[in-house]
């Protein structure tokens, strides 16, 4: 813990060194004593010797101790920082769809949806403007930089097999068709990791980096039937509710 202190006090000599009068040098830089900050009567001691920017930059500085002191006490996991990626990434794509919703478009999209008697949910449901078809698109924030490829079924990031991702997501586009009543074609849309030619197809999902989405859905040709797709939509709610976190 003191580590952490010793740390947030180097990163923080350079704003300290702004506030007068040299008191609040003192404590900022000394390592020893920088736990100090945090009684409140070291602050209110403190106070009445500080101009009015230099208080607010001692409890800038406390504060940002305290914050920092709190994750080396208590690191985020690795299960929390990839569920922060996929949660991000799943806002990125809804951003990237967002267009497609406009009236004069006719699209509809549906977000975050839980397939009933189930766990799983769908990050994306796609209604096509004529309302005779949908896509459901799985948001992936997988590694910057690293190479997206299918081998012998199975989809790799880098070296790193993921055996089961294909096969669950056409299971939840089959559920998606099932209930909607209408086809459902599954998409990939990848965030960070490199997808080489841009476009993949396997087993009836197509994996494209998340920038190409919308360009892949209005690829085929489509007519706007506004009272087809707004049947669909409605419908939709009702079969594939929003998804609540127990």
């Amino acid at each position: 813990m003191l580590a952490c202190f010793r740390a947030a006090a180097a990163v923080t000599q350079p704003l300290m060194a702004v506030t007068r009068p040299p008191t609040a040098v003192i404590i900022a830089t000394e390592p020893v004593v920088v736990p100090v900050l945090f009684s409140s009567a070291t602050y209110a001691a403190a106070s009445p010797l500080l101009t009015l920017n230099g208080r607010a930059v001692l409890l800038a500085v406390i504060l940002y101790l305290l914050s920092r002191a709190v994750r080396c006490a208590y690191p985020v996991s690795e299960e929390v920082r990839r569920w922060r990626r996929g949660a991000e990434g799943e806002r990125r794509t809804a951003r990237i769809l967002a267009p497609l919703t406009r009236r004069r478009n006719g699209w509809v999209v549906l977000h975050d949806r839980a397939l009933p008697r189930t766990r799983a949910n769908l990050d994306h449901v796609i209604l096509r403007p004529d309302g005779g078809a949908a896509h459901y698109c799985d948001s992936k924030a997988l590694h910057p930089g690293a190479r997206v490829s299918v081998r012998g079924g199975i989809l790799y990031v880098g070296r790193r097999a993921y055996p089961a991702m294909l096969q669950t997501v056409m299971w939840e586009a089959a559920q998606a068709a099932q209930l909607l009543g209408v086809p459902v074609t599954p998409v990939i849309a990848v965030h960070g990791a490199k997808v080489p030619g841009g476009r993949i197809a396997c087993g009836g999902i197509t994996i494209i980096p998340a920038r190409k989405l919308r360009r892949e859905l209005t690829a085929a040709p489509y007519q706007r039937y506004r009272p087809g797709v707004e049947r669909l939509a409605e419908f939709a709610e009702l079969v594939l509710p929003l998804h609540r976190s127990d």
